[in-house]
């Protein structure tokens, strides 16, 4: 199941983003999720109650967005959940009228 972030969800995701290697990922402090809280997307088991990936939708300008923090746990590997996460982020980046994007 993927869907935006809650209050609640900030603290396990940022323990996720944070087991990823620092050559990978940029860490991000409790502060700025609270910032992208309702422009995080993320996957959880049920049974853990822990995301297994997440990431964030970053709006930059009026036009331009981009997708921020893409993590999945190691023990998640092939089972398309990056690109869910990504898909989910691109909807919502379409819902919000934005439709630019730099690959």
């Amino acid at each position: 199941m993927i869907r935006k972030a809650t209050m609640k969800d900030v603290k396990p995701i940022q323990k996720l983003l944070n087991t990823m290697p620092k050559r990978l990922i940029l860490p991000r402090s409790l502060n700025e999720l609270y910032g992208y809280l309702r422009i995080i997307m993320f996957n959880f088991l049920t049974e853990r109650k822990e995301p297994h990936g997440a990431c964030a939708l970053h709006l930059c300008w009026e036009d331009l967005a981009e997708i921020k923090s893409l993590a999945v746990d190691e023990l998640m590997p092939r089972q398309g959940i990056g690109t869910q996460l990504v898909e989910a982020c691109l909807s919502e980046a379409i819902t919000l009228g934005l439709y630019k994007y730099s690959p």
